[in-house]
């Protein structure tokens, strides 16, 4: 990707397309470093990272510990440093979610793939933002997860959001 390049990423249903993330470049000659931005749904839940995240769900207790915002963007940087910016109320807020000057792997250091974040999706009947095909504007590409036979309204889907090495072949299961 090249700096200021956004992928769009696009969960498709039922002739649907549903927005759950933006991915920008922000980087310069190659160098990875990515804003994430634009949530499915518009909330995102900051939980305790003391959590078993293999399960997909928060329970009642976990959810009671949890932050809710509506307005955050995500990075991962150059040097392996994640960071969240909440834009919730007045003051616009910068944290290390994993501790002050805590760093992942650099980019430059991932062998095959760094899982960044999850989205939990519960209901799809209930989501907001959808249209008939993706709406892309300059510098903008679509990514879309489809496949009629295995989503559906009602259902319950866990993405992962990862960094891949180049080299790695890229897996994608759908039916078209």
């Amino acid at each position: 990707m090249n700096r200021g390049e956004k992928i769009k990423v696009y969960f498709k249903m039922n002739s649907r397309y549903y927005g759950l993330f933006n991915i920008i470049q922000m980087g310069t000659n190659g160098i990875v470093d990515l804003k994430i931005t634009d949530y499915y749904n518009g909330l995102a839940i900051i939980t305790n990272n003391d959590q078993d995240n293999e399960k997909g769900y928060l329970t009642e207790s976990e959810i009671d510990k949890s932050r809710f915002v509506n307005q955050i963007e995500m990075s991962y940087h150059k040097d392996g440093s994640f960071l969240y910016k909440i834009k919730d109320g007045g003051n616009v807020e910068y944290s290390n979610p994993y501790g002050k000057g805590e760093r992942w792997t650099s980019t430059d250091n991932i062998d095959d793939f760094q899982p960044i974040f999850n989205i939990a999706i519960r209901r799809m009947e209930i989501y907001n933002k959808s249209s008939e095909t993706p709406i892309l504007k300059s510098k903008e590409v679509a990514y879309i997860c489809e496949n009629d036979d295995l989503f559906e309204k009602r259902g319950s889907y866990l993405v992962i959001c990862y960094i891949r090495n180049k080299n790695i072949p890229l897996n994608r299961f759908t039916n078209s």
